[in-house]
């Protein structure tokens, strides 16, 4: 099995990666935009520049599907 890292986009095209941390108010994971510029729980980082694509998700159905 092959370990899959959370990955977003939003819709400026900006890649959003989860950090492997949890928010210890909100108990949602805390992802980084990829040049690590912003980071917050994923709810908030949603509001305030997505919609995010799960980009992981997409890719682990394609894999499922080949």
């Amino acid at each position: 099995m092959k370990a899959v890292i959370p990955v977003w986009v939003d819709r400026q095209g900006d890649v959003w990666m989860d950090t492997g941390e949890t928010d210890p108010h909100s108990r949602e994971p805390v992802i980084e935009m990829l040049n690590g510029e912003i980071r917050g729980p994923l709810k908030l980082i949603a509001g305030k520049f997505g919609p995010l694509m799960d980009l992981s998700r997409r890719a682990a159905e394609t894999a499922r599907r080949a």
